[in-house]
């Protein structure tokens, strides 16, 4: 059985209620995917709540995916992109709003209205508004956050660590056809059709 997990290509991750699901090969922790782990490997992944926002994408075009470690590289794909079609959806934390979540889209509307005019919505202002007042810390927001504090409570503090890195990544991950992708941002957009 060892043996034939070895040569297997892919990897199960996944969590339920934050921690790893039973048989899984990984969580949903960052520390789990170290590049010997995850090299050449593909990974089928089930979260608590990015799986159902994902989910809801099935049929858009182009879905990418943004965190607070490459807020500033969505943006800078974004910014090629007619505002008009352009969603922001947060996966939440059990079925609500989180605070991590505003934070971010926050930052990243920040990010798209200084690079252009940009139609605000009130959704939008209200993430705009949560990201001023947060924003600056995001290290301390995430561990006073609700969900931030249930992850420290099971032994996961470091994670939030490890995703307070503010763009520490200039990777964009999309989402299409059920599969996610890292891809480059380029000024012909030709990667987005």
């Amino acid at each position: 059985m060892a043996e034939e997990k070895k040569s297997c290509s892919f990897l199960m991750a996944g969590e339920r209620k934050g921690r790893i699901i039973k048989d899984f090969d990984l969580g949903n922790s960052p520390s789990d995917f170290t590049v010997e782990k995850v090299r050449n490997k593909s990974i089928v992944l089930t979260t608590s709540n990015g799986t159902r926002a994902l989910k809801r994408c099935d049929l858009v075009q182009s879905v990418l995916i943004c965190s607070l470690l490459n807020v500033q590289a969505v943006s800078e794909c974004l910014k090629f992109q007619d505002p008009e079609n352009t969603i922001i959806l947060c996966a939440g934390s059990d079925n609500q709003p989180s605070l991590e979540d505003s934070v971010c889209a926050g930052l990243l509307i920040k990010n798209l209205a200084s690079l252009r005019t940009v139609p605000l919505g009130e959704g939008c202002e209200y993430a705009l508004s949560v990201a001023r007042r947060y924003g600056s810390d995001v290290h301390a927001m995430l561990h006073a956050a609700p969900h931030g504090r249930f992850l420290q409570s099971i032994g996961f503090g470091r994670d939030l660590d490890d995703c307070a890195r503010l763009n520490s990544f200039k990777i964009v991950p999309r989402y299409r056809n059920r599969v996610i992708k890292a891809m480059p941002c380029i000024d012909d957009q030709s990667w987005m059709n």
